[in-house]
């Protein structure tokens, strides 16, 4: 299983190889002007999408609050097997691309799910796939930490990484490992989709991939924390999952 694992964790990589650029080109604008992102507009995918499963609250209990000028709610954790099993049930969604979806975990992240796919679960939920930007304020915060629970050196009690378990965990399963903001899992385990678009537009969804997973040694998961500086591209793979947006209530 781990050398398919490797076989589809390289497509992922091929095209975020943005590793190779120097930590100048690396670091993530601070723009002041504010960033706008259109919420996701179902009826843009090939099969209408029926908005349905929106969760109550504000927040809603499964997503966290990001503070600042441009707040907005993220997942706290990864979406899982269950959850991505709901919107397959309800016809939205198309089924993970694995054989071995039928025995894995209620509660284990899913994962073999193509960007778009990724979309569309979000786009169900009434949510959306969160941008970089988002999603490395939700990691790392604003505060010059290396990694969500701040700079110390990645082990198996933070992060689901290479030589910890045998295979993708359930999430949430490092609570040591938590964002500032209280997010899980948002290093190692599974690498997560964000989109490097904001138009809200299916048609031009622009994915990348951050976090690091599974198959990454510890001392090298620094590295998936630095901001893809140009258009990314991003595949299915074995080892990555995603997590939803969503923009608060004016």
């Amino acid at each position: 299983m781990i050398t398919r694992i490797l076989q589809l964790s390289a497509l992922m990589l091929v095209g975020c190889s943005h590793h190779d650029a120097s930590s100048d080109e690396l670091q993530p604008e601070r723009a002041s002007k504010t960033q706008v992102i259109r919420v996701p507009v179902p009826m843009d995918a090939p099969t209408p999408l029926l908005i349905q499963k929106i969760e109550p609250g504000d927040p809603p209990a499964s997503m966290v609050v990001v503070s600042g000028k441009q707040k907005f709610y993220i997942d706290r954790t990864e979406v899982t097997a269950a959850d991505y099993q709901e919107c397959v049930a309800a016809t939205v969604c198309v089924p993970s691309h694995s054989v071995r979806q039928k025995t894995w975990s209620a509660k284990r992240a899913v994962t073999l799910v193509k960007p778009e796919e990724a979309w569309d679960y979000c786009a169900y939920r009434g949510k959306r796939l969160p941008t970089q930007d988002e999603w490395m304020r939700a990691a790392v915060g604003d505060d010059g930490r290396k990694f969500p629970w701040g700079n110390t050196a990645p082990s198996c009690e933070l992060a689901v990484v290479r030589d910890c378990v045998k295979d993708i965990a359930d999430v949430g399963s490092r609570p040591k490992g938590a964002s500032p903001y209280g997010a899980l899992d948002m290093a190692g385990n599974v690498a997560e989709f964000v989109n490097l678009d904001t138009s809200g537009d299916r048609a031009r969804l622009d994915p990348a991939v951050l976090g690091g997973d599974i198959l990454v040694a510890a001392d090298h998961l620094g590295k998936y924390f630095e901001p893809v500086p140009s258009a990314g591209y991003a595949t299915y793979s074995e080892v990555t999952g995603f997590r939803c947006a969503l923009t608060p209530p004016p």
